[in-house]
């Protein structure tokens, strides 16, 4: 269930094709737009739509039944030893609050999340790191490391 497993996560994750390899990165926003109808973006004030609660149920309903590869971004992706100003332009470039750390095989191998890096910036800036220098593996402290596995296609996002 990728609901479940984003929000247990707290932030975007990475998506696995069958053969292991990132196929793209799931998180709160895209579930969010796969089940809040885009034409709500356009209206003065979408309390108008309380009326019409029930298709709104049944749209987010639908949205969550369909295949996580509907609702996932594109895969962007980090590598072990990265710097962390590339991690912080690529974050911010995408709107990630995550983003995936992949192996040589292009396969999933950890997150780095927004916070950590922040923490990692912060040590940086202190002096007690370079900003340039290499990302800490995925795995280290502050990491969170979570897969969102399953086939491009059939793996439903409920």
């Amino acid at each position: 269930d990728a609901l479940a497993r984003v929000r247990a996560a707290g932030c975007a994750l990475p998506v696995a094709a069958a053969d292991g390899r990132l196929a793209g990165i799931l998180g709160e926003r895209d579930l969010l737009g796969a089940m809040v109808p885009a034409y709500l973006a356009g209206l003065p004030h979408p309390g108008i739509l309380a009326r019409d609660l029930p298709a709104l149920r049944d749209a987010a309903r639908r949205a969550l039944e369909r295949p996580v590869s509907e609702h996932m971004r594109p895969p962007v992706a980090l590598r072990p030893g990265d710097a962390l100003v590339h991690a912080a332009d690529l974050m911010l470039r995408e709107g990630l609050d995550a983003l995936p750390v992949v192996d040589a095989e292009g396969r999933p191998a950890g997150i780095v999340r927004a916070v950590a890096l922040v923490d990692d910036l912060r040590t940086a800036v202190d002096g007690e790191g370079p900003a340039d220098g290499p990302h800490p593996a995925p795995d280290g402290p502050h990491r969170h490391v979570a897969c969102c596995v399953g086939d491009d296609d059939g793996a439903a996002a409920r």
